[in-house]
């Protein structure tokens, strides 16, 4: 390339059509050479070089076999193994089942080399998971492996509050032969129960919100509802109103009811605290007395049930009344009729 002389120093002459071709005959002749020296190599120098490869492939593949030989032995190393599986905590769960199905995930190997009882690599998700799926009783588990490397499972159960004894409202009088299931304070069948004699445990009957097929894992009625349900009980227990067996039936009717025939009806919709009220204004009357109203007669005819269904109307009926249209509170009451009461004018004492 040439250069010419300006006012301000030297600067390159524009290139010429000579200039350019020098450029590229330049550049030919290089690639050219290395075409040619590659095509003209010797037969020896190619020999040399594939060995080359050869040694380099052979010398990674050894470095990622030690490699992975290392890490397979790592996992696979004793110290580093599951010994066991210890239960703490369960009373009506099995101990032996929980571990069976423990040990399930225990066995076998990640892709054939990684055992699954590596403290490090056991399915610890999957086996809580599990665990809670396969037995409804456990409120809570916690997975660890302690130093003598044994896999320990600490387990909480729910408390049994009530116990659910079938979707029929049953002869109270006869014996049950009906398998009876625990439930949680959150309305929650968890465990068959035995069977028990007496009032050993509050007994549900109906279906409640609860789908067809096995019970277990299932809520009879929703946990808020369920609140509503222990909350009445207590008070009923509490003003010596016997509450220890209640039905469920369709689009939220419920009854207390016992041995002797007498119910106490609601619906689950309702705000149960209204309804302790109207109950409160009930029991604490005057006219309340043994279970049945006091009118001047020594001795009233016992109730068949209390209707809180309706508001601050009670609706009762005496033993022996015809099922007739319930009176409304200003007709006259009949000994044959329900009647209905506002609970907002009966005097308390």
């Amino acid at each position: 390339m040439k250069y010419k002389r300006s006012g301000a120093g030297y600067k390159p002459a524009p290139a010429t059509r000579n200039d350019e071709e020098s450029i590229l005959n330049f550049l030919f002749s290089i690639i050219y050479q290395r075409v040619m020296h590659t095509t003209l190599q010797s037969p020896k120098k190619k020999r040399a070089q594939k060995k080359r490869t050869k040694f380099v492939a052979a010398a990674v593949f050894a470095v990622v076999a030690c490699l992975a030989w290392g890490i397979v032995k790592f996992f696979t190393f004793p110290t580093f193994q599951i010994t066991g599986v210890t239960v703490r905590g369960a009373k009506i769960l099995s101990e032996e089942d929980i571990k069976k199905k423990a040990e399930k995930y225990l066995s076998g190997n990640y892709y054939l080399f990684f055992p699954k009882r590596n403290v490090l690599l056991y399915p610890k998700a999957q086996m809580k998971a599990d665990l809670f799926e396969s037995f409804p009783a456990m409120a809570a588990v916690m997975i660890s492996v302690g130093d003598s490397k044994r896999l320990a499972i600490d387990l909480s159960e729910r408390e049994p509050i009530a116990i659910w004894c079938g979707a029929s409202k049953p002869d109270i009088t006869a014996v049950s032969i009906q398998k009876c299931y625990y439930v949680d304070k959150t309305g929650y069948i968890f465990f068959e129960s035995p069977r028990f004699s007496g009032d050993a445990y509050f007994t549900l009957y109906g279906t409640g919100s609860k789908k067809a097929g096995d019970p277990l894992g299932q809520y009879l009625v929703a946990p808020e509802v369920f609140v509503k349900v222990l909350k009445l009980q207590k008070f009923l227990s509490e003003d010596r109103i016997s509450a220890d067996n209640l039905y469920f039936g369709s689009e939220g009717y419920a009854e207390f009811f016992d041995p002797k025939g007498f119910a106490i009806k609601w619906n689950t919709d309702q705000n149960v605290d209204a309804i302790i009220s109207n109950m409160a204004a009930l029991f604490r009357s005057p006219s309340w007395k043994d279970g049945s109203f006091v009118s001047g007669d020594e001795n009233p005819e016992p109730l068949e049930y209390l209707d809180f269904r309706f508001g601050n109307k009670l609706f009762y009926k005496q033993k022996g009344q015809e099922p007739e249209t319930p009176m409304t509170p200003t007709e006259e009451s009949s000994t044959t009729t329900p009647i209905a009461v506002p609970l907002e004018s009966m005097p308390t004492t």
